[in-house]
């Protein structure tokens, strides 16, 4: 099994490889505005690319395309919970500086993501939160984007997300830190216990029974069996 790094990686450049040769220097009829490809992947460092140095992690498509002149500017997108949370953070580091003005700037940016964040993603009929999915409810649980008068029927959707999977949670790694704080917050740590005690996979007491000493990209039992010449561990499944 591959670990979804690879996966994206390989997603991207092939992506990049199809779409450059159309794309790449081509200039839109009677203007003289260069064409712009954004390229995004999840989990992929500035450092991650050969062009950038990387002799490990083979990037030929990227390289290919950074020789011929195209500029990688790394950059992050925004997710509007973070923006909320950020915002709400600068209030606070503005408000204890005395800084009155920058203060209330980042309040009402605080208010209004909150505001567009329940507009644009909550559905009140169904106390239900974009997809519903479990990443869904517990992020805008934990950064306090659903209405305050349904704080209750929102975590009850999310337990009964989990139960029917059996404890199993689908948040990934970036969403699983809400997803613990807000059963907990949430008066629920017996989930959370049931939830990660789990000695099957995605339980993390799976890892245990394993013997992982560090938290593993892959649910499988990997051992390096050789080292190659750059030193790098070369995997086998058992």
């Amino acid at each position: 099994m591959v670990c979804r790094r690879d996966v994206l990686r390989s997603a991207a450049t092939g992506a990049i490889a199809m779409a450059l040769p159309q794309a790449l220097f081509s200039k839109t009829k009677g203007t003289d505005n260069p064409n712009i490809i954004l390229c995004m992947a999840d989990d992929m460092g500035w450092v991650d690319p050969g062009f950038d140095g990387n002799s490990i992690i083979k990037t030929p498509n990227l390289d290919a395309t950074a020789k011929a002149g195209m500029l990688f500017t790394r950059f992050y997108s925004g997710a509007p919970a973070f923006l909320y949370d950020n915002a709400r953070i600068l209030n606070r580091v503005a408000e204890r500086m005395g800084k009155k003005a920058d203060a209330a700037e980042f309040d009402r940016l605080a208010r209004q993501v909150r505001q567009d964040f329940i507009k644009a993603y909550y559905k009140p009929a169904e106390h239900c939160v974009a997809t519903g999915s479990q990443a869904s409810l517990a992020t805008a649980l934990y950064f306090d984007l659903v209405p305050k008068e349904d704080r209750e029927d929102v975590p009850a959707n999310l337990v009964a997300e989990l139960e029917e999977a059996q404890y199993r949670q689908s948040t990934g790694e970036v969403c699983f830190r809400m997803l613990v704080q807000a059963l907990t917050e949430g008066g629920r740590s017996d989930v959370v216990y049931r939830m990660i005690n789990r000695t099957d996979a995605p339980g993390y007491g799976y890892m245990l029974k394993l013997g992982f000493k560090t938290l593993s990209e892959t649910w499988q039992n990997w051992r390096a069996k050789k080292m190659s010449p750059d030193n790098t561990q070369k995997r086998q499944p058992d």
